[in-house]
């Protein structure tokens, strides 16, 4: 049931996507990845975020993983329990999305990425004294796979290690890339991209993107103050790029967004 009830919202999804593809356009090269870029977008600028999900690269993978785990309902705003054997477990995200959160040993927390429907989350390598925590942004379902019964899926199915590997992979490629976009680019630039790339993830069918986070969350994945945010989200606001409410910023116009990004 979850599988058929899935299947209809990524071809709502897909109808989405087709839909605003006069403003967002993808470009990939075999073996380089797959990048995205907007409208006016310049070149050399373009973050190599793929916009295939993990559930549609490895159908194959998806499902072994969820027929091994359990599903949990998750209303917006709670904590995806901790799992006894951590450091070895699978999350998939069925539906919704969830943030991933880091807690500093000073005690401040911050939002590590973002993790959409259709995404394996791997824990491997979390120690048990990691403070890491995963949050649902919107009311989502989840499949977790505890650590004993990902290693004896693995080895019934060898295979398995290769889209595994890719996905304990994501957070480092995600801290590699905003390492030299910080080195890189100003904080204005490095807050619009971070809304393109979330704007792609979170695509809607009616209207622009929706995109289900705090003005915290944004200063977070940019790297940036939470004051530098708000002045660049008020610019884009008056020139009609977006819209924001309470953990919520609405997409209007990306070509507006891609233009300074």
């Amino acid at each position: 049931m979850i599988d058929e009830h899935v299947r209809s919202r990524e071809l709502g999804h897909a109808t989405a996507m087709s839909s605003t593809s006069r403003d967002i356009r993808y470009s990939g090269a075999s073996g380089r990845g797959v990048g995205w870029t907007a409208n006016r977008h310049p070149p050399g600028r373009r973050p190599p975020f793929d916009r295939q999900t993990d559930r549609a690269r490895h159908p194959q993978a998806w499902r072994i993983l969820q027929e091994a785990g359990r599903p949990r309902r998750l209303a917006t705003g709670v904590e995806l329990p901790a799992l006894d054997d951590r450091a070895g477990a699978i999350v998939l995200v069925v539906e919704g999305a969830l943030k991933l959160v880091g807690l500093a040993e000073n005690g401040t927390s911050a939002t590590l990425a973002v993790r959409p429907a259709g995404s394996i989350v791997s824990q491997f390598g979390w120690d048990r004294n990691a403070r890491r925590s995963m949050v649902a942004v919107l009311p989502s379902v989840v499949i977790t796979v505890p650590g004993k019964r990902v290693a004896t899926a693995v080895r019934e199915h060898p295979w398995l290690a290769v889209p595994l590997m890719e996905t304990m992979g994501s957070l480092a490629v995600e801290a590699d890339h905003r390492l030299l976009a910080h080195i890189a680019y100003d904080a204005s630039a490095r807050i619009r991209q971070v809304l393109l790339h979330l704007a792609h993830l979170f695509p809607t069918a009616c209207g622009g993107p929706v995109i289900p986070l705090a003005q915290q969350d944004l200063a977070d994945l940019a790297g940036v103050s939470r004051e530098a945010t708000a002045k660049e989200l008020r610019r884009l606001r008056e020139s009609g790029a977006v819209r924001t409410g309470r953990s919520r910023i609405a997409v209007v116009r990306t070509d507006l967004i891609g233009d300074k990004a």
